[in-house]
Formats: structure tokens, sequence, C-alpha cells
């Protein structure tokens, strides 16, 4: 009789403990799955705010880019010379002198 009791206590302590572990495991597992859920949702929300904020920032680069080639093909001809510049020639060298 003191075996069975000391068997029956043994086996009680046994699976209540893991019966607990059990629960806990499942209380866990259930709020992993709502943060990872949670945090999932918050990722979109970043990453479309990102792509917003990045075409925006290239978009405002491209028009000032943009703003740039034409300032410079305004000026390009107001540069320009009028006329070409006159080619310069070397002089002609003398002729020997006949004595020497």
């Amino acid at each position: 009789m003191q075996k069975l009791i000391i068997v029956a206590l043994t086996t009680l302590c046994i699976f209540g403990a893991g019966s607990l572990v059990m629960a806990d495991e499942a209380v866990k597992d259930e709020t992993t799955k709502s943060d990872v859920a949670a945090e999932k949702e918050s990722g979109k929300s970043d990453s479309k705010g990102k792509k917003k904020s990045n075409k925006k920032q290239m978009k405002a680069k491209r028009h000032a880019t943009k703003g740039k080639t034409q300032a410079q093909k305004a000026e390009a001809p107001a540069m320009a010379p009028l006329a070409p510049a006159p080619a310069v020639t070397p002089a002609a060298a003398p002729a020997p002198a006949a004595g020497h």
C-alpha cells in the first residue's frame, strides 16, 4: 500500500509539473504569435514610409539636376565666342647670309 501511494504521488508530481510546463508554453506561444503579427504590421508601415520618403528625395534630386542642366544650356550660347580667333602663323626664318 505504501508503494502504491508513493507511485501515485510521484505520478501526480511528474504529470502536474508537465501540465504546468505545457500550459506555460501554450501561453508563451500565443503571445509570441500576436507579437510577431504586430511586428510584421509595423514593419510594413515602416517600409511604406521609407519608400515614400525615398521617392520624394529622388524626385527632388531629379528636379534639381534638371534645373541645373537647363541653366547650363542657357549659359552656353552666351559664353560661346562670336568669331573664331585668328590663326597665328610662325614668322618666316631669315635667309642665311652669303658670306659666312
